[in-house]
């Protein structure tokens, strides 16, 4: 279940009702937790603000990000269905794959620059902010918001897909092998192995008492997994019709029924008997 925002630059925003869920999490687990040890003594309607504010920064900040990956492919003529924002973060659904490992490069390595970015100019914000002493929590926002870009572009390089760093590691390998398939496969098995580290370190943590964090890692972990064995067949599928015609697989010495022809009869006389999944009802 998605809600359709509106367009940018041509392309629908979609935001999954998951997102709400995240960005709730964010701000009370801000207001109640990190801003109070952190910063004490600002009062609960404060804290609140910030949890607030910062879970709307980091909203747009995933958009920046999804939208770059966008622009890129818009600008070669790729052209992209929709951007749709959800528990995980974002996702810019292309129609088609990049032409070329050049052009998957750029894309996936647009998203972390963009990440990165946003994080200098929020941290630059900070810093100066606390140059002139100014008020406590605008200072703790921007902290938090420029660490958190941060940290979701050092997130997004892990080489594991659908992860940025998944995609430019296949697009480096593509450009070598110039083969698609063969780079999708070897990306996938640095994916399975990366997901298999992340949930036992999950598991780890959950066995020695941080359960929310261990198991964040757990989804995480097979988030990565699943979102790279779903890219490999997509691969496959798509490299297997490259260059077929409907015209050769479609169905040759139609087999009809008539419309006199009693559904008992339909079903014992065609389906049972013929590998067809439907039949034209033609009158004579």
């Amino acid at each position: 279940m998605s809600l359709n925002i509106g367009r940018i630059i041509g392309i629908p925003v979609r935001i999954h009702y998951t997102l709400w869920l995240v960005l709730l999490l964010i701000a009370w687990s801000l207001a109640e937790g990190y801003m109070p040890q952190h910063y004490p003594g600002l009062g609960v309607t404060t804290y609140w603000a910030i949890g607030i504010v910062s879970a709307i920064i980091l909203f747009v900040s995933v958009f920046l990000h999804e939208l770059s990956h966008s622009y890129i492919a818009k600008k070669n003529g790729l052209p992209i269905a929709r951007i749709t924002l959800f528990f995980f973060g974002g996702v810019s659904e292309m129609s088609a794959e990049p032409k070329d490992a050049a052009l998957e490069v750029r894309m996936a390595a647009a998203g972390p620059l963009t990440s990165f970015l946003i994080a200098i100019v929020l941290g630059a914000s900070w810093y100066l902010t606390v140059l002139v002493s100014g008020p406590v929590p605008i200072i703790a926002t921007l902290y938090y918001a420029a660490l958190l870009n941060g940290v979701l572009g050092a997130f997004n390089l892990i080489p594991a897909f659908p992860l940025d760093g998944g995609r430019v590691l296949r697009g480096s390998l593509w450009g070598r092998s110039k083969s698609l398939l063969s780079a999708t496969a070897n990306a996938t098995r640095v994916s399975e192995v990366i997901s298999l580290v992340m949930m036992a370190v999950g598991l780890f943590f959950v066995i020695f008492g941080d359960f929310v964090n261990g198991l964040w890692i757990i989804f995480l972990g097979w988030f990565i997994r699943s979102g790279a064995e779903t890219s490999l067949r997509q691969t496959r599928l798509t490299e297997s019709l490259a260059g077929v015609r409907v015209g050769d697989i479609m169905t040759r010495d139609l087999l009809s029924v008539s419309p006199d022809a009693s559904v008992q009869q339909l079903v014992s006389d065609y389906f049972l008997v013929h590998p067809h999944g439907g039949y034209p009802v033609i009158s004579n």
